[in-house]
């Protein structure tokens, strides 16, 4: 069945712009940011000196916040339910859409999830999912919303450090900051919880502007969720070196780290002077006692390096390019040694937050309308050239 594209687009324009009208009665109601806005045109309207006049400033914002907003929240979500009630067995009839996906109602997700913590989504159902599928199959696209990512920043103080190596927003991706924080931290299988705090709520979801994603985030796999529409990586920073005055290791890792032979991460090495060959002994502990010997290497002469790959018992991997000759002038005869050299790979520890600021020009009417005038966490099929007429989706500003 082919999907008259311009008639369902028309359809849900004319929708958008009836809901955006009590959408944008809220905005004015509940919000301060402009001075056209209810509440500050009362304060610019009465003297704060006359206790009259301050009283009905006062009593008339409250009034506006307690029964006026909370009335048009309501409004709202009726419309939206009657939207759904009325256009959605419209487009049922142009997708012949499957029983899976009308059960799904406007949207849902479905994940696959691989034993390494790596997510992605494998399914989008629902009557969007199904009008996003068919748009793909069609080579048809809304007008895209432009949406970055910014820089990884800790909040707070952290124990852990961090790279950000992957960070992508979809359409619905609205402007705040993606907040992570450390939910376990448990080495090699670090996760953390995941949300978007929206610069601005939107009319009947959370007040303070929070979306929760459906998944958490592990440390060093690709995290794609639907209800934040962000797409994440992070992982961990360079490695931390101490003790290593010598400058014996250069171009050191530390991979697949575990708990179960590292310490939270650090490892500690002790390299010893040998009287006979081989005169290099490279010994890996998980303890700062040195009790605890995780595997060792030997090398033998006085110049030039050698490679180093010591597997711990868990399966944590220490690798560095070793110097025999510095090695040589710091330690020049048997039984010299050298035992405080640690590496560390910081691991971040519970409690600790960073923050990722998310930017979205808002700039496509239908993929701004269906993320904040009618609340779905949810992005249509898109591009900067669309084919269909982004202008169907377009309202009069209120002042």
């Amino acid at each position: 069945m082919a999907v008259d594209y311009t008639n369902t687009f028309t359809q849900l324009g004319a929708e958008m712009k009836v809901i955006r009208k009590t959408e944008a009665l809220w905005v004015q109601s509940h919000f301060s940011s402009n001075a056209a806005y209810s509440k500050r045109l009362l304060d610019s309207s009465y003297s704060s000196s006359n206790d009259n006049e301050d009283n009905a400033q006062s009593r008339g914002k409250i009034f506006l916040e307690d029964n006026v907003t909370p009335s048009l929240t309501s409004l709202h979500s009726s419309q939206v339910s009657s939207f759904e009630d009325r256009f959605f067995p419209v487009l049922d009839d142009e997708l012949d859409t499957s029983q899976t996906d009308i059960d799904a109602g406007a949207i849902s997700y479905i994940y696959t999830v691989t034993g390494s913590g790596e997510v992605s989504i494998k399914e989008r159902t629902g009557r969007l999912g199904a009008l996003r599928r068919q748009m793909i199959t069609d080579s048809k696209e809304i007008q895209e919303n432009t949406v970055s990512l910014g820089a990884l920043a800790t909040i707070g103080t952290n124990t852990g450090v961090l790279s950000l190596t992957t960070a992508t927003g979809e359409d619905h991706c609205l402007p705040g900051n993606i907040l992570l924080e450390v939910i376990n931290d448990t080495v090699g299988a670090t996760t953390f919880s995941v949300q978007l705090k929206l610069t601005t709520p939107i009319i009947g979801g959370d007040k303070n502007g929070i979306i929760n994603a459906d998944n958490a985030l592990t440390l060093g796999q690709t995290m794609e969720d639907g209800w934040t529409g962000a797409t994440l990586k992070v992982d961990l920073g360079s490695v931390v070196e101490a003790g290593d005055n010598g400058n014996f290791f250069s171009s050191t890792t530390i991979t697949s780290a575990k708990s179960g032979d590292t310490d939270n991460g650090k490892i500690y090495i002790k390299v010893s002077r040998q009287a006979t060959a081989p005169i290099w002994l490279i010994e890996y502990y998980s303890d700062g006692s040195l009790t605890t010997l995780e595997g060792t290497q030997t090398a033998d002469g006085t110049s030039g390096t050698v490679a180093v790959s010591i597997t711990g018992s868990a399966g944590t991997v220490f690798a560095s390019t070793f110097s025999k000759a510095n090695a040589h002038t710091d330690m020049p005869s048997a039984p010299d040694s050298d035992s405080d050299i640690t590496f560390d790979i910081v691991n971040p520890r519970i409690g600790d937050r960073w923050k990722i600021p998310v930017t979205n020009n808002e700039g496509g009417n239908f993929a701004t309308k269906l993320a904040r005038t009618l609340g779905y966490r949810a992005s249509l099929s898109s591009d900067g050239s669309p084919t269909e007429t982004d202008s169907l989706a377009a309202s009069a500003s209120f002042s």
